[in-house]
This record gives structure tokens, sequence and C-alpha cells, in this order.
């Protein structure tokens, strides 16, 4: 599944009028929810590249959780 990710990311990655539609964007890991007010850690595999401030094997096993 993890090189499958990574195929997937490359593909979108690699074609240009996809990045003009899609602009690399960032958004809070963590969220809070707004009735309950607990966090809760949101990542979608499919789209998020990596997580800033972290080492790429870092990054990696925290978005494969």
């Amino acid at each position: 599944m993890t090189g499958l990710k990574k195929t997937l990311k490359y593909w979108i990655k690699d074609i240009e009028s996809t990045r003009k539609a899609y602009p690399l964007v960032k958004h809070p890991v963590i969220r809070t929810h707004p009735e309950s007010g607990e966090k809760a850690v949101f990542t979608n595999n499919f789209f998020t590249s990596h997580i800033d401030g972290l080492s790429e094997d870092e990054s990696n096993r925290f978005c494969d959780d």
C-alpha cells in the first residue's frame, strides 16, 4: 500500500494541469471537534505528501498510522 500511495502522489505531482488546478496547500494536522472540543489527528494519505517539520521517515510513519 505504501508504494501505491507514493506512486499516486508522484503521478499527481508531475501533471502540470493538476498542479495548477490543485496547488499545494498546508492544513493543520491536529483539529478540534467543534462540539466535543476533543482534538484529533486528521490526514488524508491520498493527498498528504508529508508533515512539515518531520523527517521523511517520521512523516511517512505518522501518515501510515
